[in-house]
């Protein structure tokens, strides 16, 4: 699967073919006992850009329509496992969680989660274990899941932590009453609002980040019988709650049916070189301008807390004017007031590269641009982009990994021309081999 150290990101669009090569296929069977197998292939013509692939036999339609595919994500990554969902639109059938290691190709059976429990896409998060108390410490994991929901016994909402080890005696979820330390006067509408958009990791803690409101930073996760430290006195999971900077917008925004907008198209955050943790977000401040600013998040000066601090803003205008010009006449790019930049991403490797989305007259392309001297742009075409579909956000699937190397620096679009129903596509012969 992906060559160990390398920085990639995954296309959330593309559509991997299975590779000939047989040992970097997955392999696992659903709680449903269907065989399935997936894998990771890198684009034919974009270095560093990887394709999800999977192969899972189809759900016939209880009322006689066309069978229901299913459908494979990378839900989390960190040290080199990825955490997967398939999941089938049909109520029948239960959404299954995975645990690989994409970087180890002799590593051919994937570890399926038990069922028990209900994790959404967001809430749930991976945490590898790298201890250096035994020669197999890389081998340890927790995967761990945040719910909060209402209690029909008192009418109230409450928190719950379940967590999962493959070195559980019995292989069940260890599930757990917890308390949020939200705000005590906003602390009910948290409760009851609070959502989950993406989980990082931090050296042994996840953090839960609400991207409208802030972070609930989980320490002492470990359990007992999944770490060397076990003990009978082991410390119980401990939370802190941390607000996010004065961002624009600051509030959520609903759409037409008062349901929260999704803040990852403007918004991210990132685990960068497995040290601290920044965060990313697009806005238009006077209306006739789109700022790129990132933040940072540190100790403040007492050390008893966590606080953020601005980096940098950067003006889009001056980072487009760096790559507007490799578009060509038919897929020239739009305005940003017509189709904005979207899903903006850092990279973990280095946290000076962002990561945009941009797209133009039926294609998309993701763009790597160094802001620190706006200068170094790369760009790739995603393999494949449809008008009724939606841009997801890509993946880098590097986080963590000290010893990575960079392939996208490979990336150069060099020439264009139109065939078939590709509007464009890079020149492979002059991309380097292997």
């Amino acid at each position: 699967m992906a060559p160990s150290g390398a920085c990639l990101m995954l296309d959330p669009l593309g559509v991997a073919k299975q590779p000939p090569d047989r040992r970097s296929i997955k392999t696992a069977t659903t709680s449903a006992g269907k065989k399935v197998s997936f894998w990771l292939e890198e684009h034919t013509t974009s270095k560093g850009i990887l394709l999800l692939g999977a192969s899972c036999p189809d759900t016939p339609d209880p009322y006689g329509g066309d069978a229901i595919p299913s459908f494979l994500e990378v839900v989390g990554v960190d040290k080199g496992l990825a955490l997967l969902r398939l999941r089938t639109p049909d109520r029948g059938v239960p959404t299954d969680y995975f645990v690989c290691d994409i970087a180890d190709d002799d590593q051919e059976v994937a570890q399926r989660l038990p069922q028990g429990i209900y994790c959404s896409g967001g809430s749930v998060g991976l945490l590898r274990i790298v201890d250096g108390s035994s020669y197999n410490s890389r081998d340890k994991y927790l995967v761990a899941n945040l719910r909060i929901e209402l209690d029909e016994n008192t009418e109230k909402m409450e928190a719950h932590l379940d967590r999962w080890s493959p070195y559980l005696w019995d292989n069940k979820w260890n599930q757990q009453k917890v308390d949020l330390p939200f705000p005590e006067d906003k602390k009910v509408e948290y409760m009851c609002e609070w959502r989950t958009d993406q989980v990082v990791s931090l050296g042994n803690s996840l953090l839960w980040f609400d991207l409208w409101r802030g972070i609930l930073r989980c320490s002492n996760l470990l359990l007992p019988g999944g770490s060397s430290e076990e003990s009978e006195d082991h410390e119980p999971p401990k939370f802190q709650y941390v607000p996010l900077p004065r961002l624009s917008p600051e509030k959520p925004i609903k759409d037409a049916h008062h349901r929260r907008e999704r803040p990852e198209p403007f918004r991210s955050v990132a685990c960068c070189q497995g040290k601290f943790i920044k965060l990313v977000n697009l806005h238009c401040p006077d209306g006739n301008s789109l700022e790129v600013e990132t933040w940072k998040l540190g100790r403040n000066r007492n050390n008893d807390g966590w606080s953020w601090s601005m980096e940098d803003t950067y003006k889009y205008e001056k980072l487009r004017d760096t790559f507007k010009d490799k578009f060509p006449p038919e897929s020239s790019l739009p305005q940003w007031k017509v189709k904005p930049p979207c899903f903006p991403v850092l990279g973990t490797h280095n946290s000076s590269i962002l990561y945009l989305t941009l797209s133009a007259q039926n294609t998309a392309f993701l763009v790597r641009i160094s802001v620190k001297d706006k200068k170094t742009v790369r760009m790739a075409e995603y393999s494949t982009f449809c008008k009724h579909r939606n841009l997801l956000r890509p993946v880098d699937l590097s986080k963590g990994n000290a010893n990575c190397t960079d392939p996208t620096d490979k990336w150069e679009l060099v020439h264009i021309w139109r065939s078939r129903t590709l509007l464009s596509r890079m020149k492979a012969s002059l991309l380097p081999k292997g």
